[in-house]
């Protein structure tokens, strides 16, 4: 099966990639949805150990998302011990502690844990911003630069 990737998500697809979080976030239309599903696939034909989940805060509107392009089960979050890669689709809907829950039980040793969030840009605030980015000034009053952090 060949995939047409969008040029922006490529260094997603060069293996070896041993991250924790991968951040697919910018505004409506960018191809977040179709680089995750991707990226899913591909992890499921290159590594040795792949069980992946996808996720959605509105767990009934995933059928029509990301749902469609990678068939997985979507599980309840006690029962993840043994997933290595969740995706999770609108990631600024999840709240902070139901991220961290998750952060925290995705930890087997089978294989790379990888959580992918793909969400659009929220507001300064967000725990999202908080923890993944620094804020920049920017030229403009009151509007700021996200910058991800190393």
């Amino acid at each position: 099966m060949k995939l047409k990737i969008i040029d922006i998500y490529q260094p997603l697809f060069i293996p070896p990639k041993k991250v924790r979080y991968v951040l697919l976030y910018g505004g409506r239309g960018r191809g977040g949805s179709t680089a995750g599903s991707q990226y899913a696939l591909f992890r499921a034909k290159v590594d040795n150990y792949c069980r992946c989940g996808v996720m959605r805060e509105v767990l009934g509107t995933a059928r029509s998302s990301i749902w469609q392009e990678v068939k997985d089960r979507v599980a309840k979050l006690k029962s993840l011990a043994s997933y290595n890669l969740i995706i999770i689709d609108e990631a600024d809907e999840v709240t902070e502690e139901d991220f961290n829950q998750l952060d925290s039980s995705i930890r087997t040793s089978k294989g790379d844990n990888t959580i992918v969030l793909i969400f659009n840009m929220p507001h300064a605030s967000h725990w999202l911003i908080k923890t993944f980015f620094n804020l920049v000034e920017s030229e403009v009053p009151e509007f700021y630069i996200a910058e991800p952090k190393k």
